[in-house]
């Protein structure tokens, strides 16, 4: 089963525990996504008013984890891990029922081949190439129409520890985890373990 890595800040730490005992990611919508273009798209020629419709009723009721396949990786610690001073969490996905795609990044709006549901995928996986870095998967979903909150299912197997996260707060968050679960390795990485992109 392929190791995959979510970076997230702790600062929530309550949030941050609810996570580690439950071993569930929070799928948002596209629309809560942080790129202001996500899901953006252009429709086939000839499609109705009613498809289109229907469509955007679709795809605002699917819901997407993103994942990536950068390990400790200096960029995505300080985008996403609260510049370091959150950590980066290896695991598998263990829900069975989601679709998942490996992001392309390319510099043109998808335009999806049908308006139905097997064209979701078209919209979900593409990205512009200022994304390209991220080497992102993602795991989406398509609900019947609900408000309620959704989350992927997880095998947390690993949570790395940034660079300016103090020994007291590491010392404080290893000791919260192991009480949840010790099976969970927890490590916390100096400069030599990050990836930050100069030549060795």
């Amino acid at each position: 089963m392929e190791r995959l890595y979510k970076y997230k800040s702790v600062g929530d730490l309550k949030r941050f525990i609810e996570f580690v005992y439950s071993h569930k990611l929070y799928a948002p919508r596209l629309d809560e996504l942080n790129d202001a273009k996500e899901g953006a798209f252009h429709y086939p020629k000839g499609s109705s008013a009613d498809e289109r419709k229907e469509f955007r009723r679709l795809l605002d009721n699917t819901y997407t984890c993103s994942l990536s396949k950068l390990k400790n990786n200096g960029h995505m610690f300080a985008i996403y891990g609260d510049s370091h001073k959150g950590c980066c969490i290896e695991l598998t996905v263990t829900a069975n029922s989601w679709e998942t795609v490996n992001v392309t990044y390319q510099p043109q709006m998808p335009t999806i081949s049908t308006v139905s549901k097997k064209s979701i995928s078209e919209v979900i996986k593409i990205k512009s190439p200022q994304w390209g870095d991220e080497e992102e998967v993602r795991y989406y979903k398509t609900f019947p129409d609900n408000k309620q909150k959704q989350y992927l299912a997880v095998r947390i197997l690993r949570i790395m520890f940034g660079v300016k996260v103090s020994k007291k707060d590491f010392s404080l968050y290893k000791s919260a985890i192991y009480g949840i679960n010790p099976n969970i390795e927890v490590i916390h990485l100096t400069e030599k373990d990050i990836d930050f992109g100069f030549d060795k």
